[in-house]
């Protein structure tokens, strides 16, 4: 969709206006809800200026206007933001604008302030944040996660791979329970929140934050059904099954550009593909060369082609059959083998195992199409 992007900082806004006027610029409009939200006390950690020099935001602004959590009780609401169902800690407002790369956004997600009342998550919760030994605390971002995903996307980004975009990191200094204020000071002491996380293998001070990320675009194929899909394609002027095409095509480039880099997602799901063929959510990012860490390249493609369904089998022409999403997913698989730097034999022996046991003959023949050409013999000859 074409849009007029602020370029300079002239056409810098101020924040509440920018949430105050925002609108779903997804053609999903009415999977959106809205989420009440209040000022708290917040301090600019780290702002992403190189990647961002055109963000028509004030840096000067961004801490006092966005340092915000939900509140439920609606006795402090100063604005909404926009929710969606599956997002359990995040809420977002529109804005359009652009990275020194090129790429365009169109939402800011604001990521740690607390769970909205109508998400999947809080459904079970009575209040907007819960302690959890493992995760720190649900409904919070913590530093590390978010300094972890900053550095990952950013290398992304840099590499031509299409992404979210980190914006700046906000230190919380205070939340809202109840409609009360509280400061993380004292509900560390009280228990309510960890005092330490352990990330990495090292204790670390346990620090929320609002991790303010670009999205091009928010849904992600969890959130979508078929007909949203083809009101997506429609807005992007294209045939729903050119789009099912491109969509696979651009998410198979991405996550061979990502293995290319040496390193994996681990957490490739339905929930962090979006409707435009990124993946996002990049905290998890790790290096191949931590191999008791993560799981490898050959294991990951083959966990995408199971999730991957999950589109394709909303997108298919026929709903009788599941020849179209062989198909898509044949297709996927070489898109992904084309974009693939210096493939060796044992990579493509290692996927044909990991689709062996999983039981994807029809893929299998793909990966052996790209042996024969790439190395002039049959794979099963190299026994």
């Amino acid at each position: 969709m074409a849009q007029k992007l602020a370029q300079d900082k002239g056409d810098e806004r101020d924040i509440k206006e920018a949430v105050e006027r925002a609108r779903p610029m997804s053609v999903l409009s009415d999977k959106f809800f809205r989420q009440g939200v209040a000022k708290v006390e917040g301090v600019l950690m780290e702002m992403n200026e190189e990647v961002l020099p055109n963000l028509p935001l004030k840096k000067e602004k961004i801490a006092k206007e966005l340092s915000l959590f939900v509140d439920w009780s609606g006795k402090n609401v100063e604005m909404d933001l926009l929710g969606l169902y599956s997002h359990g800690r995040v809420l977002s407002f529109n804005l359009a604008f652009s990275d020194k790369y090129g790429n365009i956004y169109n939402y800011i997600s604001v990521k740690g302030l607390g769970m909205p009342e109508r998400s999947e998550v809080a459904e079970r919760r009575n209040e907007p944040i819960e302690k959890d030994e493992k995760k720190g605390a649900w409904g919070l971002q913590e530093y590390w996660g978010a300094k972890a995903e900053w550095e990952a996307s950013n290398e992304f980004l840099k590499n031509g791979i299409q992404t979210s975009v980190p914006i700046a990191i906000i230190r919380l200094d205070s939340i809202t329970l109840r409609g009360e204020r509280k400061s993380v000071k004292e509900l560390k002491e009280q228990g309510i929140i960890p005092q330490n996380i352990e990330y990495d293998d090292e204790l670390h001070d346990y620090q929320p934050v609002i991790y303010l990320v670009g999205f091009s675009e928010m849904m992600r194929i969890r959130d979508a059904r078929r007909d949203d899909y083809e009101q997506f394609a429609d807005s992007h002027k294209m045939k729903f099954q050119e789009y099912v095409k491109w969509w696979s095509d651009k998410l198979a480039v991405n996550i061979a550009k990502l293995h290319n880099l040496g390193k994996v997602h681990t957490y490739m799901t339905d929930h962090n593909l979006t409707l435009d063929g990124c993946f996002v959510d990049n905290d998890g990012v790790r290096d191949l060369g931590k191999p008791e860490k993560t799981l490898g390249r050959e294991r990951e493609i083959t966990d995408v082609l199971f999730q991957i369904p999950i589109f394709f089998a909303e997108t298919r022409e026929d709903v009788k059959t599941a020849a179209d999403m062989r198909k898509c997913r044949m297709d996927f698989l070489r898109k992904y083998l084309e974009n693939r730097e210096n493939l060796e034999k044992k990579g493509l022996w290692d996927l044909r195992y990991e689709l062996t046991l999983t039981g994807l003959n029809e893929e299998i023949k793909v990966v052996e199409e790209v042996y024969e050409k790439k190395f002039g013999n049959k794979m099963l000859d190299d026994l």
